[in-house]
């Protein structure tokens, strides 16, 4: 079965307005992600470093050990701010939503 050109495109632009949110969603979650991530190695890597100089025992920690630290901070950090990023995100979206009904319920009572 073909399809007229513009059908398609005209289908093809309602499937993107669709994905978009899901894009803008999933890059808003990517970015905060990141953040807490590179804050979390920010904040767990000079530590590790000043314990491995400071800490008698510290140094007596494996290698796995010590990284696994670093994970324990930089982990969590990424995951929390992920979900943060997330949530802002969908925060906008129903503030867009809300004023869009707040606009019409008010010109549909005065009008």
């Amino acid at each position: 079965m073909k399809v007229c050109p513009s059908e398609h495109s005209a289908r093809r632009r309602r499937t993107d307005d669709a994905l978009t949110q899901e894009q803008e969603h999933q890059v808003a979650v990517v970015k905060g992600g990141a953040k807490g991530f590179f804050g979390g190695l920010a904040v767990a890597l000079p530590t590790s470093f000043l314990l491995q100089r400071r800490s008698a025992y510290y140094r007596t920690l494996t290698p796995a050990l010590k990284a696994f630290g670093v994970v324990i901070v930089s982990v969590p950090a990424f995951v929390i701010c992920a979900e943060r990023a997330g949530l802002a995100y969908e925060r906008t979206q129903w503030r867009v939503a809300r004023s869009t009904v707040l606009t019409h319920l008010l010109t549909s009572v005065q009008g």
